[in-house]
């Protein structure tokens, strides 16, 4: 049988990082916040002593900026732009393991993500908010968080994990279905999904409006673009792991149009290329 995780509050009065008193008053105040938040927010607890709670629930290490040492090969694996937005910084790689600092050891999806674009199995470890925004500054000085005056809202959970399988999906049916390319296209309605194979575009589903922006969002994340910028065509990349174990680059390009940006991903595999010579 798991063991059941111990839960946060009990976890930091046994560090004797707060008492009874203050969880319960910041449980009484947290509603859909979470509990660290609010005790750091009523100054019962310092974004450290969150980390290290954290990292004590999840039975991972923790550790403050002054004990690590940046492998510029590991910071290269992620732009500034996408360690930002995941709020990771790329630590060292031994073999196929990157170890990633993390602020938010329950934000799987970010994790899984980084695994992802990496090609890399993520060991985590747990550093505070405050000095993880440290290290970011310090290691992506030219990655702006978003543009003046614009305000970039993360996805939430809700929002982000249908995304993150849709788009998984229609990668995956395209690879199956020996296509070219998949094009992701707004309309008033939703979103239409076509892929092209041997050399006509097909249609292939048609998503629900609020849809549409996360599944975008997560394949610019995914290319490593800006996704605060939609007024100006981007291209980027990035490599799926299919289920049969190949490794396929895509190619991933955008443009804004008056219902929002079309994005179309092109699939470079040596099975599926055609010969134009």
């Amino acid at each position: 049988r798991r063991v059941p995780r111990k839960k946060l509050g009990e976890i930091l009065m046994e560090q004797k990082a707060i008492d009874r008193e203050q969880l319960t008053l910041a449980l009484a105040k947290s509603g859909t916040s979470r509990l660290g938040d609010t005790l750091i927010e009523l100054g019962f607890l310092s974004h450290g002593q969150l980390a290290r709670a954290l990292a004590t629930q999840f039975g991972l290490p923790f550790a403050a900026l002054k004990d690590l040492t940046f492998d510029p090969e590991a910071v290269r694996l992620l732009n500034g732009q996408t360690a930002r937005h995941y709020h990771v910084a790329p630590v060292a790689v031994s073999g196929r393991t990157l170890k990633l600092a993390v602020s938010n050891p329950t934000d799987v999806l970010a994790i899984d993500d980084v695994s992802l674009l990496t090609g890399l199995a993520v060991d985590p470890v747990v550093m505070s908010t405050a000095e993880l925004d440290r290290a970011l500054a310090h290691l992506y000085p030219d990655a702006a968080p978003t543009r003046e005056g614009e305000t970039l809202a993360p996805l939430s959970d809700v929002q982000a994990a249908p995304a993150v399988r849709l788009v998984h999906r229609l990668i995956s049916q395209a690879i199956d279905e020996r296509a070219s390319d998949i094009h992701l296209e707004p309309q008033e309605n939703g979103m239409r999904v076509r892929y092209r194979i041997d050399g006509l575009l097909r249609d292939v589903t048609h998503q629900p409006p609020e849809i549409t922006l996360p599944a975008i969002s997560r394949v610019k994340i995914l290319a490593g673009l800006d996704i605060s910028e939609r007024r100006l065509p981007q291209d980027g990349g990035f490599r799926h792991l299919h289920a049969n174990g190949e490794q396929l680059d895509l190619r991933v390009s955008t443009l804004p149009t008056v219902l929002g940006e079309k994005v179309a991903i092109r699939i470079l595999s040596s099975r599926y290329r055609l010969n134009l010579d």
